[in-house]
């Protein structure tokens, strides 16, 4: 089966980058054909190969190409489209929240045989009614929150699947070390889904010793 991701890009150490990644690998694992289209991938770390190609490399090695949107914002959905026609798949699979990806559905609405849509919303907050309308196209709806899925049940009038995604609170307990023991780093860009800020607060309101790594030159959104 060929299958197309469209997420933020799969080496990002965010949430939504380690979602893509693991569903890359394990799609890959399972024998699918898989491509991935992304955004917030920095193509002068990754560098392509001498043909011009991005690549996913996991620990078992390449895992597929890559599709780096490089271009304005309000660009995305047509690249997305020419990538579509392009890789033919059988099933696309967003990762992003409602704003990010609600796009796909003006594709699902003409084509609505073209492919199956799944999306994920690993979103912690409730959905927003004017996003009802483009989710009616999904084929399956996947929230990594449960408040996220009542409110999609509630505001929508929708189903979605819940599978919740990130640690088990029941078996990761915080240690009661000295704050001079514990120090924290966090890389990330600056862009909404890195959340920069919220690092900065609870490295502050917590009073631990803490590292940020991110490229302060880069135009970013905060």
């Amino acid at each position: 089966m060929i299958i197309a991701t469209i997420s933020c890009s799969p080496y990002l150490f965010t949430r939504n980058g380690k979602i893509a990644s693991d569903i890359l690998m394990s799609l890959k694992d399972a024998h699918h054909s898989v491509e991935g289209i992304i955004w917030h991938h920095d193509i002068s770390y990754f560098l392509p190969t001498e043909l011009g190609e991005h690549r996913f490399e996991g620990p078992k090695g390449i895992v597929c190409n890559l599709h780096p949107f490089l271009e304005q914002k309000g660009e995305l959905p047509a690249f997305v489209y020419d990538k579509l026609k392009t890789i033919q798949p059988h099933v696309v699979i967003t990762i992003g929240n409602a704003e990010e990806t609600e796009f796909i559905h003006a594709i699902k609405s003409v084509y609505p045989g073209l492919f199956k849509w799944i999306a994920i919303l690993p979103m912690g907050v409730t959905v927003s009614r004017q996003h009802r309308e483009a989710f009616q196209y999904a084929d399956k709806i996947i929230t990594t929150t449960k408040i996220t899925q009542d409110s999609i049940k509630n505001t929508w009038n929708l189903e979605s699947e819940h599978a919740p995604y990130g640690f088990d609170h029941a078996f990761f307990m915080p240690k009661n070390l000295p704050k001079e023991d514990f120090s924290a780093i966090y890389c990330g860009r600056n862009t909404q889904m890195s959340n920069l800020p919220s690092f900065m607060l609870a490295a502050k309101d917590s009073g631990i010793r803490a590292t940020l790594h991110t490229n302060m030159f880069d135009e970013g959104e905060n």
